[in-house]
């Protein structure tokens, strides 16, 4: 007998992609474009919102859209700033390449709930330690718009881990926050120190205390 609830989830995913493939470019709404600048647009309104559509990729593909926009795909909505994109570009510049989606998610965690560093990521527990569906979609936002490179490693049959780089664009956005000295408040330097620090813990010993936060 098939589970009522995987019915549905099939059946919404499918009525999601009919609805995308079935649609004019003139229904589509000027709102609503994938692979945004995010950096500009963020800076022109200060905050912005992402819409995660379910239908793509388990949810870490993503829209920017308008404030009072919703997601015809009934995607949750999250709200991001500057300063968090900013903070992100940071930890993968001091990383050099952040190996690994766990690794990337641990070490913000860590960020801000051991060194208060004010990231506005919300975590919940999840398979392997906290986890937060708006940083995952953040992420693969900065991806889309050209500023993080991530690249597939496969390590297994069909098993893949991501590392993520910054671009030229990344880094020339990177440079422009070293001639300010800080993110919200904090000091560049401090900044390093702290993902530096992190950097230099196996993954084990980062999950494990990111459980503890």
């Amino acid at each position: 007998w098939l589970n009522y609830g995987l019915v549905k989830k099939l059946a919404d995913y499918a009525y999601c992609l009919f609805m995308r493939n079935n649609e004019s470019d003139a229904s589509e709404p000027e709102n609503l474009r994938e692979k945004s600048d995010i950096i500009k647009e963020i800076k022109q309104r200060t905050t912005m919102r992402i819409y995660m559509d379910p239908a793509r990729d388990h949810n870490r593909r993503s829209f920017i859209g308008e404030d009072n926009h919703r997601d015809r795909c009934g995607g949750r909505c999250i709200m991001i700033t500057i300063e968090d994109l900013h903070f992100l570009l940071k930890i993968i510049e001091h990383s050099g390449t952040v190996e690994g989606r766990k690794r990337f998610q641990k070490t913000v965690c860590v960020l801000k709930h051991r060194d208060d560093i004010p990231l506005g990521f919300d975590f919940v527990p999840y398979y392997y330690g906290p986890y937060s569906e708006t940083l995952a979609g953040t992420i693969q936002s900065l991806v889309d718009a050209g500023y993080v490179y991530e690249k597939p490693v496969e390590i297994g049959v069909g098993i893949f881990k991501y590392e993520y780089s910054l671009t030229e664009q990344g880094k020339q956005e990177m440079r422009q926050v070293e001639t300010k000295g800080h993110i919200n408040g904090v000091s560049v330097g401090d900044l390093q120190n702290k993902i530096v620090e992190i950097n230099k813990m196996k993954l084990d010993d980062l999950v494990r205390l990111s459980k503890t936060l």
